[in-house]
């Protein structure tokens, strides 16, 4: 028997595949990318295992499930597919979706988002305007525009309705999300858990040994949501002793990246490096391993592996409390603080003490690993 995965070119897939090929349940997975049209010269960006990866045109999708007889569909985001076509999916085919993040906070096409959260803090919003405001011009070509967005969101919500329907089973990021998708009426999956760790990154083979690093990392991504401003404008009125303060902005709103550099330099602020380049994981690890702070000032579920690679590190973690991951982690033992209330002085200069830090590599090994993988693929192929 054959599933579906409906993948995009993101940096996930690689584990995904991997881990599928470890516990693939009896299935035999397939990994589509479904196009618009047919690019011969389009090329993977994130994805290695080009060899594992079907392009499917859009306009063949049904066929392909019809002669491979595929019994379920995974959808890796909601967003791996068009809103019509997962409306379309023939009963008798088990749909999955396992959530990212973005998919339920972000908007969809020209929909609201399925969970509405206030995600912008006030120095991001100052930004978010002033890059509204270099791109309105109000003419004839901007009001026909706007009439078509009017028409296309009500097409859309329509499909997105039909489309989160359709779904049979959710996996949100974290457990709460569930809850949180449960508040719509036309939503109506049961739960199951899917988590987008691999074994190479879950398994306890990086041995526990005290952070002493001093340097800040902020954010995880070029996205608005991660608040870059308004957590520097915290940072810099601090007594910094030196420390660097390095920004990922390898992927996300390149427009944004660019004018939080040029407000950034505008400033004059020193010893803040900003990173675009695209880093392998590997990589990426010792970016964080250089740091002993890391700051996510996201106010939604966002950058959740980094968080946990932090914790993992021996890394003094500050999390919006306002935003409920903060308040999961520390229900599940972590050692975690407030942007809000402890980024100041004392709380910048005071780093984890050993236990603490081993805590939390324990806990994140308690919490990633191969039994849970296994437990939770295991549910899933029990309910195809």
């Amino acid at each position: 028997m054959r599933i579906a995965n409906i993948v995009t070119d993101e940096k996930f897939i690689d584990d995904v595949i991997s881990l599928q090929d470890m516990l693939n349940g009896g299935f035999q997975h397939d990994y589509i990318i479904l196009r618009q049209k047919r690019n011969y010269s389009e090329e993977f960006i994130y994805i290695k295992n080009h060899e594992r990866v079907e392009t499917v045109l859009r306009t063949d999708f049904f066929r392909t499930v019809r002669q491979k007889k595929y019994v379920a569909i995974f959808l890796h985001s909601l967003l791996a597919a068009p809103l019509h076509i997962i409306a379309m999916i023939p009963d008798g085919i088990k749909v999955f979706w396992f959530s990212w993040g973005y998919d339920i906070y972000a908007p969809i096409g020209f929909n609201k988002p399925l969970v509405q959260i206030e995600l912008y803090k006030e120095k991001t919003n100052e930004i978010l305007n002033a890059l509204k405001s270099k791109k309105n011009t109000v003419d004839l070509r901007s009001f026909v525009l706007g009439a078509k967005r009017c028409i296309a969101s009500v097409v859309n919500r329509i499909f997105l309705k039909r489309a989160v329907s359709r779904v049979d089973f959710y996996s949100g990021v974290l457990p709460y999300e569930y809850e949180l998708m449960k508040e719509h009426k036309f939503f109506h999956a049961k739960e199951v858990e899917y988590h987008y760790y691999s074994y190479r990154k879950s398994s306890p083979d990086v041995p526990f040994v005290p952070c002493n690093a001093t340097n800040i990392i902020l954010g995880n991504s070029a996205d608005q949501t991660n608040n870059h401003m308004d957590a520097l404008e915290i940072l810099m009125k601090l007594d910094l002793h030196g420390r660097k303060i390095i920004v990922p902005l390898s992927y996300g709103n390149m427009q944004y990246a660019d004018f939080l550099c040029e407000t950034i330099s505008k400033k004059s602020w020193a010893g803040i490096v900003a990173v675009k380049d695209f880093m392998p994981f590997e990589d990426y690890a010792k970016l964080i391993g250089s740091c002993g702070v890391s700051i996510y000032f996201h106010e939604r579920q966002q950058a959740t592996g980094n968080i946990f690679l932090s914790l993992r590190n021996g890394n003094k973690v500050f999390l919006s409390e306002t935003n409920r991951i903060y308040g999961y982690l520390k229900s599940l033992g972590f050692t975690v603080f407030s942007v809000q209330r402890d980024l100041n002085q004392a709380g910048l200069d005071t780093p984890l003490t050993e236990s603490e830090q081993l805590r939390n590599w324990q806990l994140y090994y308690k919490t990633h690993n191969m039994e849970i993988q296994r437990k939770c693929l295991g549910h899933i192929y029990d309910c195809i």
